[in-house]
């Protein structure tokens, strides 16, 4: 569905031996919580999420001490997130 997530997060990940998460369909407190349950080291996300994700409250309910890289790609970021 997105090249993105096709080529940086399924081929590498796989080519590299990593496990890959995945959910079926976005839900921001599912997705939290597999990060937290499955210890996500590496995150690639769309820039909406990456606002979510900055900003959303529940966030702070979820470890993720786990997360060692957050990525994003497709759109400029840093006015996206500082600017709301």
């Amino acid at each position: 569905f997105h090249s993105m997530g096709l080529s940086c997060v399924l081929h590498h990940a796989l080519a590299s031996g990593a496990t890959v998460v995945s959910i079926a369909r976005f839900d921001l407190e599912v997705m939290l919580g597999a990060m937290a349950a499955h210890r996500v080291t590496v995150a690639l996300v769309a820039p909406p999420l990456l606002t979510a994700l900055a900003r959303h409250p529940l966030v702070a309910s979820f470890d993720l001490s786990a997360l060692r890289m957050l990525g994003s790609g497709v759109a400029p970021i840093f006015r996206r997130i500082m600017s709301r």
